[in-house]
């Protein structure tokens, strides 16, 4: 049952058509959302049909149950009875099983809005189900009281809409990264268009976009929309900060095509469980048990994003710090590489302004870590030692990093903070890096410290592996998952059509299923409809693309890009 923005209704993957009149979809939904009770039938048909007599109010209620069973029976015959009669009483067969996305919706809100802080991957997922009001469009005739629940239901589930759009936006604002701001800030624009608030954050999210024309626009949008709804000027704040941008520097602007809307945008699904055994280990960590885990999986099989998406959702619940370092193919094997990321990260981000040399740090190991900031980069150490030297062991960088480890966990005069150790890609890692971050997850088991890892291939198990290495391994999207994908992109006819050719093309590979959207979106067959909402414009078949790789297939789309674009993308 789809009832955020009107009304569809599908039995496993017929879609259910027939019904006599709009009561029965009314009456259908209100069953659908009231399936844990035994209904009153007299209850239903007053609030159905509670201008009428009694005994007509009755009959058409049986005359709604009917067209209701003669629609489910065309939709599969041999499937088990969804309405069931109990005396004096109906509900929906508890037997079967009925998702509707007005309860998916509410449980992805409850989710995300935890006291422990928003969890932007349950609200997006609360986002991408709402796709407009509930049952929008609905009017019946003789049913104040079905009228008053419906009214109340909509302004509910809106208020909510509104809270999920709110914090998304303030959080991606927040974090600087504006593409998915603009997004949710026009969904929210779109849900209530009113709202000044909503406005003047679209307004700042395209000037720090380098958008400036579109956010002078905005104001002016505004400036229109309240005189003419409103008859009122805005306030003092949204004007203030329009002049601010009006007087940005115009030199700063990004070249943009302001008419482009933006990609669409993949919601990460299929992780559930992944993301489960995740904050079961975080709250290890979070008990002062060191934790190291391995995210295992193919190339595209999406172990960025969802330790990105982990990672952003666990620290905005909790104050963490978060090192990151990585490796790289195209680059010389290089010592010591992802362990240079971390102490430069560690140096550049979060103790810019402290001075955490020999006063801090116990020699020997000082010397380890001077040596790998001179390398980095860093100005917090003497810049003449130069790289890493011949004395530069992987015990005693380990042994340093672990003092600086425990400065930025327990700085002075603050309260302890638990910390993860980001590491991406060690398939590439050289063997002196894999040899420290062999001590180091050694050494952290009494510590809050978290050593998170991705890798084409599986670490070794051998005897000195600590106990609390855990492995996690990603599989392909299965069709269900795919379907969900589809669902947030189309409109209901459109999924079962999108999500064959993704299933097909993609074979369940995320980033190979994200490169096909954006291909559909780069030849004009997936076209934006509303802010959040795509149209399938044509068959989605493209000739002779079965046979593509991914790097084929990313090859193809920057093939397609303008010379100076290629050219851009090359020196980068």
């Amino acid at each position: 049952m789809r009832l955020l923005g009107g009304f569809e209704a599908r039995l496993d993957d017929v879609t259910l058509a027939g019904f006599e009149s709009q009561k029965a979809r009314a009456l259908l939904a209100y069953l659908s959302l009231h399936r844990t009770q035994a209904l009153d039938r007299d209850f239903l048909a007053g609030l159905l049909w509670g201008e009428r007599s009694d005994e007509s109010a009755r009959r058409n209620l049986r005359q709604a149950l009917y067209s209701i069973r003669t629609a489910l029976s065309a939709g599969a015959e041999d499937a088990a009875p969804l309405l069931l009669g109990e005396q004096r009483q109906l509900r929906l067969n508890p037997d079967v099983e009925c998702w509707t996305d007005v309860q998916a919706f509410e449980q992805a809100y409850a989710a995300g809005s935890s006291d422990s802080g928003p969890d932007p991957r349950e609200l997006s997922t609360a986002a991408g189900l709402y796709k407009g009001d509930f049952l929008a469009g609905f009017f019946l005739r003789d049913s104040p009281g079905f009228e008053d629940w419906l009214i109340s239901r909509q302004e509910e589930l809106r208020e909510e809409a509104v809270e999920v759009f709110r914090t998304l936006v303030s959080v991606y604002l927040a974090r600087g990264e504006h593409r998915y701001g603009i997004r949710y800030a026009r969904r929210l624009l779109s849900v209530d268009p009113l709202s000044e608030e909503a406005h003047r954050q679209l307004m700042r999210l395209y000037a720090m976009a380098g958008r400036r024309p579109r956010a002078l626009a905005q104001y002016e949008h505004l400036l229109n929309l309240l005189h003419d709804e409103l008859g009122v000027a805005p306030m003092e704040e949204t004007t203030a900060l329009y002049r601010s941008i009006l007087l940005t520097d115009r030199s700063l602007e990004e070249a943009q095509d302001e008419a482009e809307p933006p990609a669409p945008l993949i919601p990460l699904v299929g992780r559930s469980a992944e993301f489960a055994f995740l904050q079961r280990e975080w709250e290890q960590v979070l008990a002062g048990h060191g934790r190291v885990t391995s995210v295992v999986g193919e190339a595209g099989i999406g172990k960025s994003r969802l330790v990105k998406s982990f990672v952003d959702s666990a620290t905005s619940k909790r104050e963490a710090i978060v090192l990151r370092g990585s490796c790289h193919e195209a680059r010389a094997i290089a010592a010591y590489r992802p362990i240079t990321e971390l102490v430069g990260g560690a140096l550049n981000e979060i103790l810019p302004d402290e001075d955490v040399t020999d006063t801090v740090l116990e020699s020997p190991y000082v010397e380890a870590l001077q040596q790998l900031a001179a390398a980095a980069g860093q100005a917090h150490f003497d810049q003449s030692l130069g790289v890493p030297s011949a004395t530069t062991t992987p015990s005693r960088l380990a042994m340093g990093l672990l003092q600086l480890i425990g400065l930025l966990c327990n700085p002075r005069g603050g309260g302890a903070r638990p910390m993860i150790v980001l590491l991406e890609d060690l398939q590439w890692a050289d063997s002196a890096s894999l040899a420290v971050i062999g001590i180091l997850s050694e050494q952290i088991t009494s510590r809050s410290v978290w050593m998170l890892l991705t890798t084409r291939d599986g670490l070794s198990g051998g005897p000195d592996d600590p106990p609390e290495h855990e492995q996690l391994v990603l599989g392909r999207l299965a069709e269900a998952e795919v379907e969900e994908i589809s669902s947030s992109l189309v409109e209901l006819a459109s999924i079962p059509v999108l999500t064959q050719f993704l299933l097909q093309r993609s074979e369940g590979l995320p980033l190979k299923l994200a490169e096909l959207v954006n291909l559909l979106w780069d030849e004009g067959k997936l076209h934006p409809r509303s802010p959040g909402a795509w149209e399938l414009r044509a068959d989605p078949s493209v000739a002779g693309e079965t046979e593509l790789s991914l790097p084929e297939l990313i090859q193809r789309r920057i093939r397609a890009l303008p010379t100076s674009a290629r050219r851009l993308l090359a020196m980068a």
